[in-house]
């Protein structure tokens, strides 16, 4: 879903196409949990994946600024929204991995 928001806010034509295609074929989940982050913080970590050889596009490639980013983002919800529901949503530079992961569990384990 993330590579479908970059193609539906950067106007990529075959990516679009290409998930317009698959889109009747995607799996159902039973939870969908929403992590963003902030843009300052998304160009930080971007920067040490291409150092680290994990990632090999520029920051310029994926987000033309903050806004693009931004519109990113808001696509990206809208489609997990259009599939199915969030069940919640994190900003990962302002909450802990494990306190993420804990509130998923209790979440899951709620529902059984």
């Amino acid at each position: 879903m993330r590579s479908w928001a970059y193609a539906f806010s950067n106007q990529n034509r075959i990516r679009i196409f290409i998930s317009k295609i698959i889109e009747n074929r995607l799996p159902v989940y039973d939870f969908i949990f929403f992590l963003t982050v902030e843009y300052k913080e998304r160009i930080r970590r971007h920067a040490s994946q291409v150092a680290a050889g994990e990632n090999s596009d520029t920051i310029e490639q994926r987000f033309a600024g903050e806004h693009s980013f931004e519109v990113m983002e808001r696509t990206l919800k809208s489609l997990l929204d259009k599939h199915s529901k969030i069940e919640d949503e994190f900003t990962t530079s302002k909450i802990t991995t494990n306190k993420i992961v804990d509130i998923m569990l209790n979440k899951i384990l709620k529902q059984q």
